[in-house]
């Protein structure tokens, strides 16, 4: 069994503890790939979900917020908590009830955040220019930029399956990683 290895995937030190975790891992890695295929099939709903979840999040950490605000009115700043909480459970009830026009909010800060980053690494690949294989830094860049251009120009017909898309696209990446960590667990027997 490569020792090597076994430290790398684990802090146990007995090699025979961390062999056995493989069905585990594959387990973990086969309901990954499956959710990911799973989300990619019907991506809509997997955007309207993903906004209504983080909508009942922040829903929550208004209530919270305004119960705080509420039980210590007389603390200073109790108005600007109330606010605060106001304004997060206006947010979290038009994600939960809206949830396709806050993936338009999202999706668009998304884009801008990718265009962004194209243009902060489409600068780097310049100036590391000098380098061997600063090319990568260009083309990273180049696409992360196209990438986001490309969603902004399709919006708010894109918003409808961008955030699920990439759900998707995580969890397939996830759940391929892990079952090939578990795969090679296997082999170190």
């Amino acid at each position: 069994m490569n020792q090597r290895v076994i430290t790398i995937l684990s802090h146990d030190t007995d090699p025979i503890q961390t062999w056995r975790a493989w069905p585990w891992i594959l387990a973990l890695g086969a309901v990954l790939l499956a959710l990911g295929f799973i989300t990619l099939s019907m991506v809509t709903l997997a955007t309207a979900l993903s906004m209504v979840l983080i909508g009942m999040i922040i829903l929550l950490a208004g209530a919270v917020q305004m119960f705080y605000a509420l039980r210590y009115r007389h603390w200073k700043g109790s108005g600007q908590q109330t606010f605060s909480a106001v304004l997060y459970l206006l947010v979290g009830l038009m994600m939960i009830f809206k949830p396709f026009a806050a993936s338009i909010v999202f999706t668009m800060i998304f884009a801008l955040v990718l265009t962004l980053l194209g243009c902060l690494r489409l600068s780097m690949g310049w100036l590391a220019r000098p380098l061997q294989g600063s090319w990568w830094w260009t083309l990273s860049g180049g696409l992360t930029l196209l990438l986001g251009v490309l969603i902004l120009i399709n919006l708010p017909e894109a918003a409808v399956w961008v955030i699920g898309l990439f759900i998707g696209i995580e969890l397939v990446m996830a759940g391929s990683l892990w079952l090939l960590v578990a795969l090679q667990m296997k082999r170190m027997v």
